[in-house]
């Protein structure tokens, strides 16, 4: 099977020349979304849904209470930040 790796580098390097850069990324963004939506409509979930929403917030909550969790975020924050 042709991988993204394999297909992508050649179709740019055939489109390129004949469109100019422009178009011929236009033209493998489309190609992405195309297989994107084959893939979405294609697969199916292997779980069956929940009947209620599940409160998927609550872990980060619990985690939040934890100082030595928010103060390694301080810490992260700051780090990243300067």
């Amino acid at each position: 099977m042709w991988s993204a790796g394999v297909v992508f580098p050649i179709m740019f390097s055939q489109l390129v020349g004949k469109l100019g850069f422009g178009s011929t990324l236009q033209i493998m963004a489309f190609v992405c979304l195309l297989l994107l939506f084959i893939g979405i409509f294609i697969l199916r979930a292997r779980k069956p849904r929940t009947v209620g929403r599940p409160d998927v917030l609550e872990p980060v909550r619990a985690a939040w209470e934890n100082p030595a969790y928010r103060w390694l975020l301080v810490g992260v924050f700051f780090g990243f930040w300067g």
